[in-house]
């Protein structure tokens, strides 16, 4: 216990003597604390995992996992153009390493880098063909599904990926280095990302075609709306023309009305002038008739034969003349009443036609915005049957961690294991 103890303590003087901290001992070459920092992707995790990745390389400079495990790091950091060299590095140093094969090509496909991706492919293949019936069964089938995966995945993507006789050429080559016992893996792998999509275009195109149908039901409602606010427009319209003709007749006959009432009044006038002189001439001829009677008053039998027959045509005349203003009265009293009630009439037809004008310009109003809503509608209705006819591979499903996530915890659990040993 005694030389054990005395062995820590001279490799701990040697360490001090080469400049390697007490901390740096406690931590070594292990990428636990790189792990660690990997698990999130902000500035701050990126240049800590960085100076981490140093101070590893500065400890353990011979050591490719410390590569492969700062490689997965960066993966999981969406860094991917900057794993791949650290990955290739430890393949040149375990070029066994299934996992790692396959994290080369996984992340190859996540930078987009196909042409690439095909040659890790077949290099792929060609390993898992040499493995043949090892006891990794479960990772060499694992790997064959990826395979599918890929190529189902490239088969989506196209032309956008690659042309097609290149990647049908690859696909065969794959495919026969593979051999018959994992072309089952590979199929099922494919299939899951092609059916993947189908289920995602599917239901992109079900999600289209609610929307159309709401779009369209929505043009209808507004077509609708916009057909009976222009209906009502129509009525408006001719209820303010009605109204509008209504008061102009009255108005018209209302000035007939005081045109033939003018000489009649001045008819009565002159008639009532005439009556007064008349009575005033026939009071004359009584009271003179009368005259030298007393203070009892004048008496109309008193009167001369002259006066009498004088007073007595004057009478009938002024009887005419009652009859003439009693008719005049009639006829202006029949005019006042039209006159009455073509102002009534007047008013109210200038009040519906106050009514008329001011619902026909809010009809009008409404009936321009429903169409330019309309218009909105059949805008966003041809945006939508546009992008139907567009490729659905957008999005998340033009992804390839859509497809196939990339198993990061499962490999840094490896990669720990192996210092764990």
């Amino acid at each position: 216990m005694i030389d054990r103890m005395g062995a820590f303590v001279a490799i701990g003087l040697v360490l001090v003597a080469h400049g390697v901290s007490a901390q740096t001992v406690v931590r070594g070459g292990k990428p636990h604390e790189l792990f660690a920092h990997g698990l999130k992707s902000s500035p701050t995790a990126v240049s800590a995992a960085r100076n981490e990745f140093d101070r590893l390389k500065t400890v353990s400079p011979t050591d490719p996992r410390i590569n492969y495990a700062y490689g997965l790091v960066l993966i999981n950091q969406h860094r991917y153009r900057q794993a791949i060299p650290l990955v290739e590095n430890y393949l040149q140093k375990a070029p066994n390493d299934l996992q790692a094969r396959q994290a080369l090509l996984h992340t190859q496909m996540l930078d987009r880098n196909y042409a690439a991706a095909l040659a890790s492919s077949l290099a792929l293949a060609e390993m898992i063909r040499t493995r043949g019936t090892s006891n990794d069964t479960e990772h060499v089938a694992e790997a064959s599904r990826f395979l599918g995966t890929a190529f189902g995945y490239l088969e989506i993507r196209g032309a956008a990926a690659l042309p097609s006789d290149r990647l049908s050429n690859a696909k065969n080559r794959v495919l026969s280095e593979l051999g018959e016992p994992r072309l089952d893996a590979f199929d099922q792998g494919r299939r899951a990302a092609l059916t993947l999509f189908q289920q995602a275009e599917e239901d992109i195109q079900a999600n289209q075609s609610r929307a159309q149908a709401a779009n369209e039901q929505q043009r209808e409602e507004v077509q609708s709306s916009l057909s009976g606010d222009r209906n009502k427009a129509v009525t408006e319209r001719t209820a303010a023309q009605q109204s509008g003709e209504q008061l102009r007749d009255a108005q018209r006959e209302y000035d007939i009305v005081v045109r033939q009432a003018l000489p009649l009044v001045r008819d009565r006038t002159q008639i009532s002038v005439q009556m007064v002189a008349i009575q005033v001439e026939i009071s004359s001829l009584v009271m003179s008739g009368t005259s030298g009677q007393g203070a009892l008053g004048a008496n109309p039998g008193a009167m001369g034969f002259t006066e009498r027959v004088q007073a007595n045509s004057l009478s009938i005349a002024l009887a005419g003349l009652n009859r003439q203003a009693l008719d005049l009265d009639r006829r202006i009293m029949a005019l006042q009443t039209r006159a009455g009630e073509l102002v009534t009439s007047g008013a109210k037809a200038s009040e519906e036609l106050a009514e008329s004008t001011a619902a026909l310009a809010k009809s009008e109003k409404r009936a321009k915005n429903l169409e330019k809503q309309l218009a909105k509608a059949e805008r966003k209705a041809a945006t939508k049957a546009a992008a139907a006819k567009a490729p659905a591979i957008s999005g998340r499903m033009a992804q390839f961690s859509t497809y196939a996530p990339f198993p990061y915890e499962e490999e840094r659990q490896r990669v720990l294991s192996w210092y764990a040993k």
